[in-house]
C-alpha cells in the first residue's frame, strides 16, 4: 500500500509538474507576447516623441517667425503713422503756402499800385519840371534879346 500511495503521490505530483510545465510554458508565451508589445509600444513612444520635438521644432520656429512678423508690423505701423503725420504737415503747410502766395500777390499787386502811383507822380513832376524849363528858357530869351 505504500508502494501504491507513493505512486499515487508520484504520479499526482508528475501531473503537478506537468500542468506546470505547461503554466510556465504559457506564461511564457504570455510573456513574449508582452514584450512584443512592450517593445512596439516603446517604438511608438519613441516616434511620438520624435514627432513631438519636430512639432516643438516647428513650433518655435513659428513662434520666433511670429515675432520677427509683429515685430516688421510695429515698424511698418510706426512709418505708416510717420508718413500720416508727414502727409498732415504737408497739408498743413500747403493751406500755409497757399496763405503765403496770396498775400506774396496782394502785397505785388499793392506794390505795383504804389509804383504806378510814384510813377504818376514823378512824371507829374517831369511835365511841371519841362514847363518850368520851358518857362526858365522865355525869361532867358527874353533877357538875352
Amino acid at each position: 500500500m505504500q508502494t501504491i500511495d507513493a505512486q499515487k503521490r508520484a504520479l499526482e505530483a508528475e501531473k503537478r509538474l506537468i500542468n506546470a510545465e505547461q503554466d510556465l510554458k504559457v506564461a511564457r508565451d504570455r510573456l513574449y507576447q508582452v514584450e512584443i508589445q512592450l517593445e512596439a509600444a516603446k517604438k511608438e513612444v519613441s516616434h511620438q516623441e520624435q514627432e513631438k520635438r519636430k512639432q516643438q521644432s516647428q513650433l518655435s520656429s513659428w513662434e520666433k517667425e511670429l515675432g520677427f512678423l509683429e515685430k516688421k508690423a510695429q515698424k511698418e505701423q510706426l512709418e505708416a503713422t510717420n508718413y500720416q503725420l508727414e502727409v498732415e504737415r504737408l497739408k498743413r503747410s500747403r493751406v500755409d503756402d497757399g496763405l503765403l502766395i496770396d498775400q506774396l500777390r496782394k502785397a505785388l499787386e499793392s506794390t505795383k499800385n504804389i509804383g504806378n502811383s510814384i510813377l504818376g507822380q514823378l512824371g507829374e513832376i517831369c511835365k511841371q519840371l519841362e514847363h518850368m524849363e520851358t518857362e526858365e528858357n522865355k525869361k532867358a530869351v527874353k533877357l538875352l534879346g
